[in-house]
């Protein structure tokens, strides 16, 4: 862009905020195919737009139910239960709008959202006040990607297109926001987005990236497991683990599947990774996983673990994962904080489970639905 940023334009949905209204109904509707057939031919996407534009959920629903009469109950939940659609924010964007904020960077964002259940979301979501203003669809009677929406936004609160970012995970909207003159960038992930942002000149830090993990990044993760083995409870390993080991360990990972192996590097060294691993042998147990996060020290503190699980959860989205679990030696409150940045909830304490380092250890163990 020729001008300096002075203002970033965020979308909400799937860009801070984790929302599917698969993670509602795969609760409610257990057989997977007829899970396909409700999202894809009762529930359509283009049936959820009309509302995203303004039409009262009471009549979608009604009209829908007489045509749809045995999913009639299922039909009033896709709006009586929209915060179960959204597992929560996505921490890691979150993150970056902080760092924009910090800098004083304008911020305004501009969402498709049923006017009916955007002003509860106010509420759970503290972050929406960081913003200028947020102009929503629903309240509007128009939305994205009509560029009369995009206008409204810039008449309001008096934006020029030449100094300001906008960020979508869809296509189209971020088509229209350059056509009207803004620097747009389509969302992938929050590295990247960092990167795109860094790129304008906005104020973020970009020197993280995240990928899947390689054989030959096994000696910088035994460096950094074998730091918690030694000097720490946070793992009951209680010796270094070996080359050998770490390569059998590593065969348990592959680039799809539910059972992937993440690092996080800065400047080409790997800092930090992050694991979905089966959670036990039995073969019942295959829908959940066990999630775990290591950083070397020098990298805490930074927001590489949001990064780094916040990937994971999104590349497990398409697996057949229902449940994801993390057991937290105690006490380890930074830990804790992030699992529940993520949306996990606490299932239980073991007490006095281990020993290491001359003491007992509890181990609290919590969870989160996947997606």
């Amino acid at each position: 862009m020729s001008a300096a940023p002075t203002t970033v334009v965020f979308d909400l949905g799937n860009v801070l905020l984790d929302w599917d209204p698969r993670t509602l109904f795969a609760r409610l509707i257990e057989d997977p195919d007829e899970l396909d057939h409700f999202l894809g031919e009762v529930c359509t996407r283009a049936w959820h737009d009309a509302q995203d534009r303004g039409r009262p959920a009471e009549e979608a629903i009604a009209e829908l139910a007489a045509k749809f009469p045995e999913y009639a109950d299922l039909i009033a939940a896709y709006y009586a239960r929209w915060p179960d659609m959204t597992t929560g924010a996505m921490p890691a964007c979150v993150d970056i709008v902080r760092e924009l904020r910090g800098a004083g960077i304008r911020l305004v964002a501009l969402t498709n959202w049923p006017a009916d259940t955007f002003e509860p979301a106010r509420d759970r979501f503290p972050f929406f006040a960081w913003f200028e203003g947020i102009v929503v669809s629903g309240q509007e009677g128009i939305a994205k990607p009509d560029e009369e929406i995009f206008r409204r936004l810039l008449d309001r609160y008096d934006v020029d297109p030449a100094t300001a970012v906008y960020v979508d995970d869809t296509q189209v909207h971020v088509d229209t926001a350059s056509r009207l003159g803004m620097t747009a960038f389509r969302y992938r992930d929050a590295a990247s987005l960092r990167r795109d942002l860094a790129g304008t000149g906005l104020p973020v830090a970009a020197d993280i990236g995240i990928r899947p993990a390689t054989a030959d990044d096994l000696a910088a993760i035994d460096a950094i497991y074998n730091h918690y083995v030694r000097e720490t409870v946070s793992t009951f390993d209680v010796e270094p683990m070996t080359t050998g080991e770490r390569a059998t360990w590593f065969s348990h990972y592959a680039a799809s599947g539910s059972h992937r192996l993440l690092v996080a590097t800065r400047e080409d060294r790997v800092v930090g990774y992050a694991a979905s691993s089966r959670f036990r042998p039995k073969p019942a147990y295959d829908p959940s996983v066990e999630v775990t996060v290591y950083l070397s020290p020098d990298a805490t503190g930074h927001g590489v673990g949001s990064l780094l699980y916040q990937q994971l959860f999104a590349e497990l989205r398409s697996e057949p994962v229902h449940r994801a679990y993390a057991a937290i030696a105690q006490p380890n409150p930074a830990s804790e904080a992030l699992h529940r940045r993520f949306a996990f909830q606490e299932v239980g304490t073991l007490h006095e489970v281990g020993r290491k380092h001359g003491r007992w250890v509890d181990v609290l163990w919590m969870q989160r639905p996947v997606p």
